[in-house]
This record gives C-alpha cells, structure tokens and sequence, in this order.
C-alpha cells in the first residue's frame, strides 16, 4: 500500500459524498482510504459505510465522538501504508494530487511534501490564500523550510497541506494534541522541525470549504483562545 488518506468526519452528511467521490476519482493507483466516524449522528456514517462496502481500498471505523485531533489520532493506529495525507469530510481532493505529491516524495526521499490549498464555499469566490509554494527539485531541512516560509509570510499550519511519510510519524511518535481546537498549529511545526527533507510543488493539492457549520467559523471565542494558548506553551 503506497498512500494512506485519513479522513475524519462529524456530521457532515451535507457534503461527505463529494469529499468521498473526489476520492475515488483520484489518479494514483495504490491507495487506502481509511474513514473514522466520530460520533456522527445524522447520515453521513450511513454514507461512509456504503462506501466501504462498494470499493475494497475504503475502511470504515467509528468512535463516540471525541473531537478531530482523536479521530485523526485513531486513523493513524489504523495506516500502514508508506505516506499519509489528511483530509475532513467537508473538502475535495483535486484529481492527480496525490499522485503528484506521492511522485514528488519518491524522487527527493523527503519526510514531507508540501503542497498547495485552494478555498471556495457557496456564495463566494476561490481563493489561492496558501497558493505559496513553489517546486522545487532540491529539499531543505524542515528548521530551514518553517524559517523561511515565515520569513516570507508563506507558512501554512494546515496538516492537509502536506503528505506525510508515515515512519518519519511513526519515528517521532507524532500525534495530534487533543481537547482543543487549532490542533493543526500545534502539530505542522512540531512536524517541520523534525523533518530532514521537505519538498514542495507548485499545484493545488487540497480544496477546502469555507461554510458557516465549519469548526473555523462556528468555534467560540473563548475556547478558540484557550487552544491557541495550548499552542503558544
């Protein structure tokens, strides 16, 4: 198994079949898609095992719900394949991406590849707001990668922005903190500090949805501020 894609999903039957064709529409060949349910209570788990049922590569687990940082702490305990890449059951994978990122991974042997998000939602325009990476035919430490993406106000905190070669996860015991929101901005410079080799294409490799429902748009305040403290220490 060459790609593992951990996709989390809460309630998200409004959009999860368009999250879940988007996957079955990609290019790379050689891929397992694991679904963690957590806690769903409307159809989308409903949707998800369908899913399982019809294609082979989809693998279905369900928890009480828990937050996203242990659903995708638990899809980790369930990937064996050589790299990860996350996705939430509210976007879309663009059709070759994968396999972009996979064929990049393999020629630079990095940890991680960094790719590129596009955002869109209904009423509103895309948006190339982390369209910031360049390709490069090198890699470059992962201190060096951060130091410079922030330097020139490139950096991106999304873990779906990136795929993973999961013993370099593996290696670090890296796991996403759990209990509060922005786990992402935790979790990405921890990641980059640790990595040897990272690389970069220029491609969108991620479309994500902005809508009211979303975790971004529809958190408190206050816990919003009590997580990016978690985060500061």
């Amino acid at each position: 198994m060459i790609v593992n894609v951990l996709l989390s999903s809460y309630n998200g039957e409004k959009y999860i079949e368009a999250c879940l064709k988007s996957v079955v529409a990609q290019s790379l060949d050689s891929l397992e898609v694991i679904f963690v349910n957590d806690g769903s209570t409307d159809g989308s788990g409903k949707i998800m095992k369908d899913y399982a049922r019809i294609y082979p590569h989809f693998i279905y687990v369900e928890q009480k719900n828990r937050g996203l940082s242990e659903a995708r702490n638990t899809g980790l305990e369930y990937a064996h394949g050589k790299y990860i890449a996350f996705l939430d059951g509210d976007d879309l994978l663009p059709k070759d991406e994968l396999l972009h990122l996979y064929e990049k991974a393999e020629k630079t042997c990095a940890d991680m590849v960094a790719g590129n998000v596009m955002t869109f939602g209904e009423g509103q325009g895309t948006d190339d707001f982390s369209r910031r990476n360049k390709e490069t035919g090198f890699t470059v430490s992962g201190e060096t990668f951060l130091t410079e993406a922030i330097s020139n106000h490139h950096y991106v905190p999304m873990v779906y922005n990136y795929l993973y070669r999961r013993s370099f996860i593996e290696q670090h015991g890296l796991r996403f903190e759990t209990g509060i929101l922005h786990e992402d901005e935790l979790w990405t410079p921890i990641a980059l500090t640790k990595a040897k080799r990272v690389a970069s294409i220029n491609s969108t490799t991620y479309l994500y949805r902005q809508h009211e429902a979303s975790i971004m748009s529809s958190s408190k305040a206050e816990r919003r501020i009590a997580s990016i403290g978690v985060v500061i220490r």
